[in-house]
């Protein structure tokens, strides 16, 4: 039996075994040492929010609300649902409070305590950024106030969807293990047939240092025009000149904008080492070509679906509530 050590393959849970951590501080600790997540969103607020009114959507710890403060708007309204931070981001605010006389700060629990006039916000930001793009329902609550203020900039604006195909040495010596391990588990559905190797379905993969992967965008979530169908059919097609015969592995992942400048991602091209507080999701190259990333862009959670040739779904995701 062969020595296995896991390199990418993320080994969390569905999301529901983590109801409530946003009300702790190490959630937010993880947040705050992702750099490129930090510096994307400073930009952004750097370039947009001097002299604004601002609402920051899902706040957390404060942070991004306190820097447009910093950064010279005149008024920020917090929206956090976990009241338990309240304390936290008036702290925030005031030990970094060397804002000009006139500006203000309002905390409060949801949407429904914000001004309710039409456009009252110049600039609404929300890091409602979860796994999969969408995070739970905040994404969709973040939406519903980008279409009361249609005239306002959104940081970001819209989540686009890419594919890339790469070979991953990670799923070859998963193989090879499996094919050494003292139980056979290769054989179950048949001779030569498991559902364990290879392994098809969808799962959480941290991917890096991937320069030279070529990027496929397949759909654009637009905030300002959040759908109102609980389920968005984002269908993507491998059948193109980027996908090799030796890649074994497809990764699914995401960038986000605000105009033409990008805020932040969470794509496999970043160094090694990289600390990056999203994963993506991933799996095996089997052949197939057709395929729809099923999103509940509501309450959060996808499933991947591959397309048959009648182009009806057969469910590939495991019914996972990923976000």
């Amino acid at each position: 039996m062969s020595n296995y050590r896991n390199d990418i393959f993320d080994n969390r849970g569905s999301f529901s075994e983590f109801d409530g951590v946003y009300s702790d501080v190490d959630a937010h600790l993880n947040m705050l040492k992702d750099q490129d997540r930090c510096e994307g969103f400073f930009k952004a607020i750097k370039k947009y929010c001097k002299d604004k009114v601002v609402c920051d959507f899902g706040a957390g710890s404060g942070l991004l609300g306190v820097y447009a403060l910093m950064s010279g708007a005149k008024e920020v309204w917090f929206v956090e649902r976990e009241v338990t931070l309240h304390p936290l981001i008036k702290r925030l605010c005031e030990t970094n409070g060397d804002f000009d006389e006139g500006v203000e700060f309002h905390i409060c629990v949801n949407s429904s305590q914000i001004p309710d006039e039409r456009n009252y916000f110049d600039v609404i930001i929300s890091e409602t950024i979860g796994d999969s793009g969408v995070e739970c329902d905040f994404t969709y609550e973040y939406g519903k106030i980008a279409r009361k203020h249609p005239n306002s900039i959104c940081i970001p604006d819209r989540i686009e969807y890419y594919w890339t195909s790469i070979y991953e040495e990670e799923v070859q010596k998963e193989m090879d293990y499996l094919k050494d391990f003292p139980v056979n588990y290769l054989d179950i559905e048949g001779k030569g047939k498991s559902p364990f190797l290879p392994f098809i379905y969808m799962r959480g993969c941290k991917v890096r240092d991937k320069v030279d992967s070529i990027e496929n965008k397949f759909h654009t979530l637009d905030i300002k025009n959040y759908p109102h169908d609980t389920y968005v059919d984002m269908k993507f097609n491998l059948n193109n000149d980027s996908l090799k015969d030796e890649h074994n592995f497809i990764v699914l992942y995401w960038r986000c904008f605000t105009e033409d400048l990008e805020i932040v991602n969470n794509a496999p091209q970043k160094p090694l080492g990289t600390f990056c507080n999203w994963i993506q999701f991933g799996f095996y190259n089997e052949g197939h070509k057709d395929y729809s990333l099923y999103t509940n862009i509501k309450e959060g959670g996808v499933n991947l679906m591959k397309l048959t040739d009648e182009n009806s779904p057969k469910n590939q995701g495991r019914n996972e509530r990923f976000e």
